[in-house]
């Protein structure tokens, strides 16, 4: 599958993730089909959604791979993290000092580690301090910022750049899923949640995540069809649009 096809099955895997979320939360499922077929389908939605950011971080670091000009990809990234702002939070915490941010920043920080990075190499900085230093200071800001998937989204990123190998990037993908799903966000201060019978949720929102895997497993290397701006036109148009249903639904 070509990363345009990759791409519009995240999008679509986010819509369903945000919409379960915010309009959905609403209760009106459940004046549709009932109330406990209405939950599934929620817990289902969230469940495909966490497919998404695995196949967003993995073409984040194919595109610092690939790009011709980073600065004018950091600019476009700095200029839809700015615009979507407003939207995310509104949108997820009802209000613009939720200190959370959207995920646009946690990618901007990591491809600006690795361009610098790039830049450190030119100058005659040997690896591992050129990578490492950046990547050092990415990942901290993305945990003190708040970024959306904070420290562990940046760090993906970072990873899935310096790997060669797609076999082996599957692999730590694989890796970071199960221990950013079931256990950092498994833990609840006494036990893995996905132990007991009130905490089955996480292993299905891992098993969602999981599922990118299979896909990015099909992945052939092209661009495909597609223009490179969807994904940033489409990520605050979604969230304002959500929000618009949201409030009218309320």
């Amino acid at each position: 599958m070509s990363q345009s096809g990759l791409k519009l099955l995240a999008l679509f895997a986010m819509l369903l993730d945000h919409a379960a979320k915010t309009v959905f939360r609403t209760g009106i499922l459940s004046q549709w089909f009932g109330m406990e077929t209405g939950r599934m389908l929620r817990v289902a939605m969230i469940a495909a959604g966490r497919m998404a950011f695995p196949i967003f971080a993995w073409f984040a670091a194919e595109g610092c791979r690939k790009t011709s000009d980073p600065v004018k990809r950091l600019f476009r990234l700095l200029l839809f993290a700015v615009i979507s702002e407003i939207p995310f939070q509104l949108n997820f915490y009802k209000t613009l000092s939720a200190g959370i941010h959207n995920v646009n920043f946690t990618i901007l920080l990591a491809c600006a580690a690795i361009y610098l990075g790039a830049f450190l190499r030119e100058k005659g900085v040997p690896d591992p301090w050129a990578g490492l230093l950046p990547g050092f200071a990415a990942v901290t800001a993305g945990w003190f910022a708040h970024t959306n998937y904070n420290a562990w989204g940046v760090a993906l990123i970072l990873v899935l750049n310096y790997l060669p190998d797609h076999r082996e990037r599957l692999i730590f993908l694989g890796a970071w899923i199960t221990v950013f799903q079931l256990i950092w966000h498994g833990w609840n201060g006494q036990t893995l949640s996905w132990l007991t019978s009130d905490g089955r949720l996480q292993l299905l929102y891992w098993l969602g995540a999981m599922a990118a895997l299979a896909l990015l497993a099909t992945y052939n290397g092209e661009r495909g069809r597609g223009s490179k701006w969807l994904y940033y036109v489409f990520y605050p148009s979604h969230l304002l649009l959500l929000y618009g249903l949201t409030r009218w639904l309320t």
